[in-house]
């Protein structure tokens, strides 16, 4: 599994370095599912913009850029012709509820044992750790985002909850976790 959780989305070269490692192909043909479904009041909508252009910054096509907002079940088979799904900031437990919804848990994780790579920012990083019910369970533990200080950067041993300050983000290579920002 690879996993870029963050609190602010793409905005430090190091970030997008991250992305465009794990994607491993040319940027103007890497194909993503960009899902703004937390986004669900004026003001986690009016960052949707900036969140968009993490993606086209880097040079992805917003031709390549499929806007998925969680109301029909994507099949895996559609899903396969993308490279990484990016899961906007707003609502932890609104996303989640649309996620269970219609089932998309269990295309997402197949997608995600498949290779594609899976950006969180704020409540799209918190739906993978342990903080609500109905989570997606891939961290087994409590995920924090925005804070004032993080958890140290490096390799990640421990289990306790993981602390994310705006300049940081939790890497996930299969087994390997890593705090990078600065």
């Amino acid at each position: 599994m690879k996993m870029l959780l963050t609190s602010t989305g793409l905005k430090s070269k190091e970030f997008q370095d991250e992305f465009l490692k794990n994607v491993k192909k040319d940027i103007g043909s890497v194909k993503v599912i960009f899902v703004p479904t937390a986004a669900n009041d004026d003001e986690a909508k009016a960052l949707l913009p900036s969140c968009m252009a993490d993606l086209t910054n880097l040079g992805v096509l917003e031709t390549n850029i499929l806007i998925y907002d969680l109301d029909y079940e994507l099949s895996y088979e559609v899903g396969c012709n993308y490279d990484a799904i990016y899961f906007c900031g707003g609502s932890t437990k609104y996303l989640l509820e649309r996620i269970n919804a219609i089932g998309f848990s269990d295309t997402l994780k197949r997608l995600l044992d498949n290779g594609m790579f899976f950006v969180g920012v704020s409540a799209g990083s918190k739906i993978c750790g342990d903080n609500y019910s109905g989570n997606l369970g891939y961290l087994h533990r409590n995920i924090e985002l925005h804070c004032s200080s993080g958890s140290p950067f490096g390799k990640v041993t421990d289990n306790d909850t993981i602390l994310l300050t705006n300049t940081q983000a939790l890497s996930i290579h299969d087994n390997e976790w890593n705090i990078i920002g600065n």
